[in-house]
Parts: structure tokens; C-alpha cells; sequence
């Protein structure tokens, strides 16, 4: 396991403490304050403060008055809860979130485990270049995690640990803990793929906890598509407009087809992933060895493997782009500077989206640009989205060569 006592960890509890408490003085500040400075950095501060986080604050509220939560409950923004694991939920109940103090302890925590995790990993490597991940750090991206307050705070530094700690035990327990934390997680089993068997074996508990999940699964995912209706929800984004211009151009409304679309291409991606996946698999098979993963591999791996299946594929808001920062002491040790300069762009995508740039932090004014037909709207996705898609295509034909360059060197 990780050495917690190590100078090295001691120097990032330290930093990251520092940095935790200042947000949470920001967050508790009056005159909203929390708001204002999110505004002022062009994040899409949806008017509440922790948004995400505070869904399971009325979860427990409601819990609270009732005792149970019924199956079609909302919160403050008209979300259900099915949408959320049940794992959180009971994490809200059990530690009485409605209770102020309690909810506030558990975001100090996520703050501290998020800032730790992207200080261990800017660790690693050349020395010279740390100082590079502190402008990951300050994207847009990450900053819209920290104003959401989004459980994914937590699950980066999961997902973290996982790669650093060598015992497997430990690494399936993780990996198990994180797809029942978030189910579009189950993708990390890859990385304990060794060979053809063990990747059946996995591939087996995966659908088995998939059908488990269905409703939970089919939920989230439904309500991401009617949900995507600006830039940062990449592939529903891309359907739905197309739609809308196929309903301008010949009056043929086929909106109602969204979801099925984006369904019909998330299996034609995984079936194409599955596929070139299982081909290198067989050349294992052929030479009967076993791979083995340094931990930047590991970390890249994951990373990548996050990009192709949860924010390609389940479209998932620009936040989740943070875990694209596993990929960085790779592709800064094989020196693949393009890629790292196109996950630094869209990474800080929000500055080119529909919220307007630099907002008076004194005042909070905020106007909302929701002009879907304008001409800025239309440059500024097709920016975005283009490169995007660059980077799902470069992040997936390198995947595939870590296992290439493995394979060929037995």
C-alpha cells in the first residue's frame, strides 16, 4: 500500500489542506461569494452553490420527513434520484446530511482527497516538469468539479489509488467499490486484463453488476440525453443538434429519437472497442505471456479508458474531463505534446461555451447565452466537439499501442 508517512505525502497533505480550507472559507463567505468567484472564472455556476452534492442533502431531507423517499422524488433542480447510486444515498442517511455541519465535513473531505490525488500524481516524473500540472489544475474543468461539488471528487481519487496500490486484492475490491459508486466505472477492470482469461472472467462480472444496475443505468443515461442541450455534453450534444437542423431544414421533427440514437452509438463504439481490443488480446494468447503494467502505464490506461467510455460514450458533462489528468506522466515521459496541448484546450472548453467571459465578481451578474441557432454557438461547438473527437481518436489508437509495444517486446 501507499506510504502515507513519507515526506513526499506529508509536503501534498500539507498543500492540500491549505488549498481545501481555502475553499471552504470561500464556500461559507457571505454576500455569495462562492458563486460571484465562478462566475468571475467563466464556470457555468448553475445559482447554487455545490449542486451536485447538495441532490443527496434533499435526498436526506426528504428521508428525514417521511422516512422513505418515494420513486419518483426530485430535488431542487427536478433531478430523480435514480440517477444517483444507492451507495450515496445511504451515505446522506446514515451521516444526517441534512444536518449543516455533517455536509460540510464530508465536502472538506472531498476537496482534500481531490487536491491530494492531482498533487501525488503531478509527483511523479521529471521533477521539472510538476509545475506544468498546476495549469490542469486551474482548467476550467477542474474548477467546474470543485463548484458542483460532484461526487466525482471523491471517485478521482479512488480511481487513483487504485492504480498506485500493486496487491490485487485490493485493486478488485476498489474497482468493484467504484462501479457501484458510479456504474459507467466498470470499465476499470482493463486494467487487471493480463490475458484472455482473466479478460472474459472480468468482462462476466461486469455485465453481471450492469444488469444488476439496469434501471440505475438506463435512468442516468435517458435523463443525460434530455438533458444535453448545450456544448458540454459532447455526443448527446452532436445528436441533438443534428436533429434540430434536420427538423429546421425539412420540418420533420425527429428529436424524439435521441436517446435511441445515442444508445444505437454507445453499443457501435463499444462494439468497435471490443473488438480491436480482443484482436491484441489474441496475440497474448498466441506468445502465452502476461502483461504486466508500470504505474504510469496504469494511470494512462485509466485515464483513457474514462475518456473513450464515460465522457465519450455516456456523454457526460466537461468536469469529468479532470481524469483525463491520469494520462499526463505518460504522454510527458513518451513526449506526445500535441495531445497534452489538446486535453489542456478542452479542458478549459467552458471558456468558449455559452457563458460569457469574466463576469464582475462584485455584482455576480450573470447572462446566460442561450441562443442555440447563432453563429457563435454554431463556431463554438464545432471547436469544440472537433477537438474533442481528435482526442478520443489519439487517446484510442495509444491505448491499443500500450498494448502493442507489450506485446512485441516478449
Amino acid at each position: 500500500m501507499i506510504q502515507l508517512f513519507r515526506k513526499e505525502n506529508l509536503i501534498i497533505s500539507l498543500v492540500a489542506f491549505s488549498l481545501s480550507s481555502l475553499l471552504m472559507v470561500i464556500l461559507l463567505s457571505p454576500n455569495n461569494l462562492w458563486y460571484k468567484l465562478f462566475i468571475f472564472l467563466n464556470i457555468p455556476a448553475g445559482g447554487l452553490d455545490l449542486a451536485d452534492a447538495k441532490s443527496i442533502v434533499s435526498y436526506s431531507e426528504i428521508f428525514l420527513e417521511k422516512g422513505f423517499v418515494e420513486d419518483n422524488a426530485v430535488d431542487f433542480w427536478n433531478r430523480k434520484f435514480h440517477s444517483i447510486s444507492f451507495i450515496w444515498k445511504n451515505i446522506a442517511i446514515l451521516f444526517k446530511f441534512y444536518k449543516p455541519i455533517n455536509f460540510y465535513i464530508f465536502i472538506y473531505i472531498s476537496f482534500f482527497i481531490y487536491i491530494f490525488s492531482f498533487l501525488k500524481i503531478a509527483y511523479i516524473g521529471k521533477k521539472k516538469l510538476n509545475f506544468l500540472f498546476l495549469f490542469f489544475f486551474f482548467t476550467t474543468s477542474s474548477f467546474y468539479l470543485i463548484e458542483r461539488g460532484n461526487f466525482d471528487l471523491i471517485l478521482f481519487g479512488l480511481v487513483t489509488l487504485l492504480c498506485f496500490i500493486k496487491e490485487k486484492k485490493y485493486q478488485l475490491a476498489i474497482i468493484i467499490l467504484l462501479a457501484l459508486l458510479k456504474i459507467n466505472l466498470i470499465y476499470l477492470f482493463f486494467i487487471l486484463v493480463k490475458n484472455i482469461k482473466t479478460f472474459l472472467k472480468y468482462f462476466l462480472a461486469a455485465i453481471v453488476i450492469l444488469l444488476i444496475n439496469y434501471k440505475y443505468v438506463m435512468t442516468g443515461y435517458i435523463e443525460i440525453g434530455n438533458s444535453a442541450s448545450v456544448i458540454h455534453y459532447s455526443t448527446f450534444t452532436i445528436i441533438k443538434s443534428t436533429f434540430h437542423l434536420l427538423n429546421k431544414i425539412i420540418s420533420f421533427d425527429v428529436s424524439n429519437y435521441t436517446n435511441l440514437v445515442g444508445i444505437f452509438f454507445l453499443i457501435i463504439i463499444l462494439l468497435i472497442f471490443f473488438y480491436l481490443f480482443l484482436e491484441e488480446l489474441k496475440k497474448i494468447k498466441a506468445k502465452n505471456i502476461t502483461l504486466e503494467f508500470s504505474l504510469i502505464e496504469k494511470l494512462f490506461l485509466a485515464g483513457s479508458f474514462f475518456y473513450i467510455f464515460s465522457f465519450i460514450s455516456f456523454s457526460a458533462p466537461d468536469y469529468k474531463l479532470v481524469f483525463l489528468v491520469l494520462t499526463l506522466p505518460y504522454l510527458f515521459e513518451k513526449k506526445c505534446f500535441f495531445v497534452i496541448l489538446l486535453i489542456f484546450l478542452i479542458m478549459n472548453s467552458c471558456i468558449l461555451e455559452t457563458y460569457p467571459l469574466f463576469q464582475n465578481i462584485f455584482n455576480g451578474e450573470s447572462k446566460i447565452y442561450t441562443e442555440k441557432y447563432s453563429t457563435k454557438y454554431l463556431v463554438s461547438g464545432l471547436v469544440i466537439h472537433t477537438l474533442k473527437i481528435l482526442t478520443f481518436i489519439l487517446l484510442f489508437k495509444k491505448t491499443l499501442n500500450v498494448y502493442r509495444k507489450k506485446i512485441a517486446n516478449f
